[in-house]
């Protein structure tokens, strides 16, 4: 298994996006300007166990066995974001990180600072357990334009099957509260 404790300075493993000669296989332009899909991830790992995610296994945990993130620094990721809008004049982009919302003071850092280099989110990973009105109204004001969620059935045996960690009724309160905001 990879140790969190071991490995907290993920920065050390650093990818080379300098390798990709033409970004416009990837860029897509629609309302919002130019938008760059998942170029990168600003953390790696899951805390949840869902049964049908390949995060379901015990890949990134702490030395107590617990499951755990590797994180990039902040200054990581924004200096790899501020490298692809100078090559690809990007405007919103995504993480392709599978819960970004996990640390929200490190998410709220994160988002603050692309705003402060002219770059947005065009829609953030979240659980649906993740969301309430002071998040969504922090969302708003930094100009991410939707969030993900996975619902991956509607039916509660199925969904109890997949160790998601939440309870439809959860999901039911917190499409309420997507819908009222």
């Amino acid at each position: 298994a990879f140790r969190v404790d071991d490995n907290k300075d993920l920065d050390r493993f650093d990818y080379d996006l300098s390798f990709i000669k033409n970004w416009n296989l990837y860029l897509q332009r629609d309302y919002n300007g130019l938008v760059l899909l998942d170029p990168l991830e600003s953390q790696r790992g899951c805390l949840f166990r869902c049964s049908f995610c390949f995060h379901s296994d015990d890949l990134y945990c702490n030395s107590t066995g617990r499951k755990a993130l590797a994180a990039h620094s902040i200054d990581y990721v924004i200096d790899k974001v501020k490298y692809l809008k100078k090559t690809t004049g990007i405007d919103n982009m995504t993480f392709c990180d599978d819960e970004f919302w996990i640390d929200s003071k490190r998410s709220l850092a994160i988002m603050e600072k692309l705003k402060q280099i002219g770059v947005e989110l065009l829609y953030i990973r979240i659980r649906f357990s993740s969301i309430d009105s002071d998040m969504l109204k922090e969302l708003k004001r930094l100009n991410v334009h939707s969030v993900a969620c996975g619902l991956e059935s509607g039916g509660k045996r199925i969904f109890k099957l997949m160790n998601k960690g939440q309870s439809l009724e959860t999901v039911e309160k917190k499409l309420k509260i997507l819908n009222d905001e």
